[in-house]
């Protein structure tokens, strides 16, 4: 299984903090590996991407 790149998303990580706009989720063989939000950089090779604008992801 490639790693699936979930992007452009809101994002709410339950800590009490404002939701974060332009977020990424990086999951890796059916695991979140990896949540940031801007900018990602580069990708892991063979990457799937899921652009969620417009949509919240609350990871876990």
């Amino acid at each position: 299984m490639g790693n699936l790149i979930l992007a452009n998303a809101t994002i709410i990580d339950c800590t009490g903090s404002d939701p974060r706009p332009n977020g990424w989720v990086v999951i890796e063989d059916g695991r979140i590996k990896e949540v940031g939000q801007g900018s990602r950089g580069a990708l892991p090779g063979g990457s799937a991407i899921i652009d969620c604008r417009g949509q919240t992801l609350l990871p876990g």
